[in-house]
């Protein structure tokens, strides 16, 4: 797993567990970090997984994965 991305998912991301067994891992950022959002996609991506980024409000953005390995790893 690359330190970057995990560095980054413990210190800004956040992650939650549905009681229907879904494990989702996402990351918000302002508008104006858009590139630290585009890295962390393409890690992503790199690892096989399918990742969403999206607008959650006017000024902010999210890159959202459902993975259980993720949401593991981003507990520690």
């Amino acid at each position: 797993m690359n330190a970057y991305l995990i560095g980054l998912l413990i210190g800004d991301g956040s992650r939650y567990s549905s009681k229907n067994g879904r494990y989702m891992v996402w990351l918000d950022q302002n508008i104006r970090n858009i590139k630290i959002l585009e890295k962390a996609k393409a890690i992503l991506e790199k690892l096989g997984l399918n990742v969403f980024l999206y607008s959650i409000s006017n000024n902010k953005k999210r890159v959202l994965v459902y993975s259980k390995k993720l949401f593991l790893i981003s507990k520690k």
